[in-house]
């Protein structure tokens, strides 16, 4: 045979040359012929090497047969035939169809409350669709706009265009994403027959505003009670409307609330214009309180700073109870303008 080594063959030990010389072996390149005086070519064995790797590599499909898993996961082997059958491709397309629902629930009809389940008809019950809170995707946050003249709480909420129609609606909507910075965006010029009631706010800040903030929009009262996030109201005002025996004494009441800022508003109030109780920190800032019969701002067990203030026919301007009010009182004017009472005390 031909020798054909790395080794010259004159460096090659004459025992060894005598081997190879008197070696009658047939090199193939194939792999069907076979004998065992037949040997395989080294291109012939890169190729099987190859081809064995690919295999190796692969899992079983209805198509191609490649690797098993010895736990019986690939294929499924009939008992009386003996013929394989692969479970690669059910398990892809069992999968599919998982996700396929899933997408029906969140996407194709709406968000879902949780995980729907389909119906007979392959769709969602409506009993069980939620409409979807609007996110700006910018910067992560989250805004609902309301308008109670043209818009609809079936409506998205992510524009003026778009709006929800309640107050209660858009509240809803912010409450639970505690992880985005939430707004809710009063239309302008609207007037809303309704509370805003923020209870159990907690984790990242809302902000409560108005657009355009100079074509103002108003709300009937403000209700603040249990929220943990920073809380800013701005922008919109305060319209008391009806009297005092079918409505709450309070123009905005904040209760057990960790941060509270109000900002730009007017309040015309029956009983107390702005009253804190249990409020580790408010800030109020250009403020226009009207005719507040016993306070234009009213704290008890609360801490709180003001500036900017202005109003007018306020019995007492500023009434402090077990709290702590420091800043400038500003142009508010009362009959009674300061009234400390059980350890308050006010700083001008």
């Amino acid at each position: 045979m031909t020798y054909k080594g790395q080794t010259a063959w004159e460096n090659l030990s004459p025992s060894l040359q005598q081997k190879i010389e008197s070696t009658e072996v047939d090199i193939v390149n194939d792999f069907i012929t076979g004998s065992s005086d037949k040997a395989a070519s080294a291109e012939t064995v890169k190729i099987l090497k190859t081809s064995v790797d690919t295999h190796t590599k692969e899992v079983a499909t209805t198509d191609k047969l490649g690797h098993f898993k010895p736990d019986g996961s690939t294929i499924t082997v009939d008992p009386e035939t003996g013929v394989a059958k692969a479970n690669y491709l059910s398990a892809i397309t069992t999968a599919v169809n998982a996700s396929e629902q899933k997408m029906v629930a969140k996407t194709s009809i709406g968000q879902a409350n949780g995980v729907a389940s389909l119906g007979s008809d392959g769709k969602v019950p409506a009993s069980q669709i939620v409409a979807p809170a609007p996110t700006n995707l910018a910067n992560d946050a989250v805004t609902v706009y309301v308008d109670n003249v043209s818009g609809n709480d079936s409506n998205t909420g992510a524009s003026a265009g778009t709006a929800v129609k309640t107050l209660a609606e858009a509240v809803r909507r912010i409450k639970n994403l505690g992880a985005k910075e939430r707004k809710i965006m009063l239309v302008g010029g609207r007037t809303f027959d309704e509370e805003l009631n923020l209870e159990n706010i907690h984790g990242s800040n809302v902000q409560v505003n108005c657009e355009p903030y100079d074509n103002r929009a108003s709300v009937k009262t403000v209700k603040l009670d249990g929220c943990s996030a920073q809380i800013s109201l701005m922008n919109f005002d305060v319209e008391k409307r009806g009297t005092i025996a079918t409505l709450p004494s309070y123009g905005v009441y904040v209760y057990n609330c960790s941060w509270v800022g109000i900002y730009s508003m007017k309040i015309v109030a029956q009983v107390n214009g702005v009253e804190c109780n249990r409020v580790a920190y408010c800030r109020m800032n250009s403020l226009e309180i009207n005719n507040a019969q016993r306070g234009a701002v009213n704290c008890t067990d609360s801490y709180a700073i003001v500036d900017s203030m202005k109003g007018t026919g306020n019995n007492y301007g500023f009434y402090a109870s077990s709290s702590i009010i420091i800043g400038d009182a500003g142009t508010l004017s009362a009959a009674t303008p300061q009234r400390k009472y059980t350890g308050g005390q006010i700083f001008f």
